[in-house]
């Protein structure tokens, strides 16, 4: 048995929030684009990823999750609009941002940050950004040309003069995706009450991530 589990902290989305969501992957999924889609019932908002975490550790972040958290108010949360890392022409990962709730989700998640650093979890050097992730795409934009340098457009896929073997069918539903996620527009009603943060165990497998909660911990209701 492995003395490490791989372990992250997040906020996890009501059943209606993520159908919500799921339904938006499948008007993405219409273009065909090259996309790791997560499933509905595992999307997720995460505050932190602790990666491969000593199992003698496991009970000392319970810890420090109960007394960071219990004490923060619940919140509201609506989401924003589509969009992708690194930038939106050139996707790799497609995720919803948050409008209202956001800076109170990277206060949640720097109070988390802050506290776990003395057990060895080093403190993000980014700057956070709330953001639910919808799918992770999988195939490069285009391929490298040849040394011919008059080949400069992916319209010239099929052109001899292209390196490798590409097919001009996932790059066009590729530049679909892209032309989707821009005219998705803002999201409307996709609302949620934050209430609790949760302490997962993620096991990979070929099938893909298999999600454990190790704990859980309830924010204060009582404040309105």
């Amino acid at each position: 048995m492995s003395d490490k589990l791989r372990t992250f902290i997040a906020i996890d989305l009501a059943s209606p929030l993520r159908q919500s969501l799921a339904h938006l992957q499948g008007q993405l999924k219409k273009t065909g684009a090259d996309v790791r889609w997560v499933k509905p019932e595992q999307i997720h908002l995460t505050l932190k990823f602790l990666g491969d975490t000593p199992v003698e550790k496991i009970a000392d972040i319970q810890t420090i999750l109960e007394e960071t958290l219990q004490n923060m108010p619940s919140f509201p949360i609506n989401l924003q609009s589509l969009g992708a890392f690194p930038k939106i022409d050139s996707p790799q990962i497609i995720w919803v941002g948050i409008q209202t709730g956001d800076q109170l989700i990277a206060q949640l998640a720097q109070s988390i940050d802050e506290k776990l650093k003395p057990l060895g979890f080093p403190e993000e050097t980014k700057k956070f950004s709330a953001h639910i992730t919808l799918g992770r795409v999988k195939s490069s934009f285009i391929a490298l040309p040849s040394p011919n340098k008059n080949v400069k457009s992916p319209s010239l896929i099929n052109n001899e003069d292209w390196r490798f073997n590409v097919r001009k069918e996932k790059v066009n539903n590729r530049l679909a995706l892209v032309k989707a996620i821009k005219a998705a527009g803002p999201l409307e009603g996709l609302f949620q009450k934050i209430t609790e943060v949760t302490f997962y165990k993620s096991t990979l497998t070929a099938q893909g991530p298999v999600y454990e909660i190790l704990h859980k911990v309830g924010l204060d209701q009582t404040h309105k």
